[in-house]
């Protein structure tokens, strides 16, 4: 698996997989994110996604709140507190698409951020209803400078006169 400079496996929770389950993987050809079209479809994967995002910090014991700005999940326990950015695709979860607030709130030294990312997230029938997925649990994200590819950029025109 190949994880950020620094970012070693220990803070990363893969549920346990068969190694055929693994191998047979959509996630091993390393595809990107799939590119969901239309909002609703859209909508419908960042919903699951959220979804098992909550249950799974439930189960580990922490209440959570559902924000969706500036981050996605706010859990708190215990006088801790923990946000976290979730992510839903259609693709492997080789990689995400992130916006650069989401970097920049990660990268802000003042709170921990997750990331958790649901792949292989399947959509059908004409209500978007989403089902299956492959889950993966960053603890402490930080996204580093080489594990980002930029793909816009704002451009300032040069006013004449």
């Amino acid at each position: 698996m190949g994880l950020a400079p620094g970012f070693g496996p220990e803070k990363v929770d893969v549920p346990d997989r068969s190694a055929t389950e693994q191998e047979n993987s959509p996630a091993a050809s390393f595809r990107g994110a799939g590119f969901i079209s239309g909002p609703a479809k859209r909508k419908a994967s960042e919903l699951y996604a959220e979804n098992m995002a909550i249950a799974h910090y439930e189960e580990l014991g922490w209440p959570v709140e559902r924000l969706g700005k500036p981050y996605d999940l706010h859990c708190t326990r215990d006088g801790e507190e923990k946000r976290v950015e979730v992510k839903g695709t259609t693709g492997s979860a080789a990689k995400v698409l992130l916006t650069s607030n989401e970097v920049d709130h990660a990268r802000n030294p003042q709170h921990t951020v997750d990331l958790y990312v649901v792949g292989d997230i399947r959509i059908a029938g004409e209500g978007y209803s989403a089902s299956e997925g492959r889950d993966l649990h960053f603890k402490d994200w930080f996204p580093a400078d080489e594990d980002l590819t930029p793909r816009n950029f704002d451009y300032s025109l040069p006013l004449g006169g």
